[in-house]
């Protein structure tokens, strides 16, 4: 089902949802808003947290949204469009630090069960 014939049948409940869950003001982003959404689309919601909110909200949010709706649902947050463009400069610092790592044979180290590697000092240069 196209998460906007979804949302048109169950706005009310989406509403109620998100409040029951400490937090408020839900709007529709994404493909659903823009009338370019298909059978397999998402349904993007970006909500205002309350100082109550937490993360198990955000995940009771989700779910119990997918389970009214029969479709996937992502919950974001303000906060977190501007983080998801921190996270992508990371992985792709992070991505560079490898192959500099890789290519150049820095030194490794085990951590919690993770590799993490020292940046060289070529390629910390290139950082600034």
């Amino acid at each position: 089902m196209k998460p906007s014939i979804a949302l048109q049948s169950h706005r009310a409940a989406i509403g109620r949802i998100v409040e029951a869950h400490r937090a408020r003001n839900a709007r529709v982003v994404g493909s659903v808003i823009h009338g370019t959404d298909t059978d397999g689309s998402d349904l993007d919601l970006l909500i205002a947290p309350t100082p109550d909110t937490s993360l198990m909200d955000i995940a009771g949010i989700q779910v119990e949204l997918e389970k009214l709706l029969g479709v996937t649902v992502d919950v974001v947050m303000p906060k977190a469009l501007d983080a998801a463009e921190v996270t992508v400069k990371m992985t792709y610092h992070l991505h560079c630090q490898f192959i500099e790592q890789q290519l150049h044979g820095g030194q490794g180290r085990q951590r919690s069960g993770l590799i993490a590697f020292e940046p060289s000092p070529r390629y910390l240069s290139r950082m600034n």
